[in-house]
């Protein structure tokens, strides 16, 4: 599995991708072309082999990270691709002097929830009405680094 830092080349795969998770945070082609900009305080990751099939975008805050948005293409589910995600960003962050990694995810999700439960996240907290179109609770999850 090819696992990598992303790059401004790895827009359109990442906008692709996020089309097919309606459940996901939809970000704009801008905001990704600001992510790639020199000082962002924000890491992609891709897994590609041929072609792009899963990405994670996380943000250093303190000493925390939050993962901000993760998808992976439909042809690629179930194949591990999220999993590698995740382990490789809590690596990264683990090495930075990170302490704890957390994320938002709709209360909806199920799948989502139980790849983290999986992973050893638990649930932190709940945001009423964080999420629009529709109007859902973001259940907070987190881990602890180390």
């Amino acid at each position: 599995m090819g696992l990598r830092l992303g790059t401004a080349a790895d827009i359109p795969a990442i906008l692709a991708i996020q089309q097919q998770a309606p459940a996901l945070s939809q970000w704009s082609q801008s905001l990704y072309q600001e992510i790639f900009r020199a000082g962002s305080r924000r890491i992609v990751l891709v897994v590609a082999n041929a072609e792009v099939e899963g990405f994670l975008v996380a943000r250093e805050i303190g000493e925390e990270w939050e993962i901000e948005n993760i998808a992976v293409a439909v042809r690629a589910r179930r194949c591990g691709v999220a999993t590698a995600l995740l382990a490789d960003i809590m690596r990264r962050a683990y090495s930075c002097g990170a302490c704890a990694i957390f994320l938002e995810v709709r209360e909806s999700n199920h799948p989502a929830r139980r790849l983290y439960e999986k992973e050893n996240f638990t649930i932190a907290g709940r945001r009423p009405a964080y999420y629009a179109a529709p109007v859902e609770d973001a259940i907070i999850y987190r881990r602890l680094l180390g």
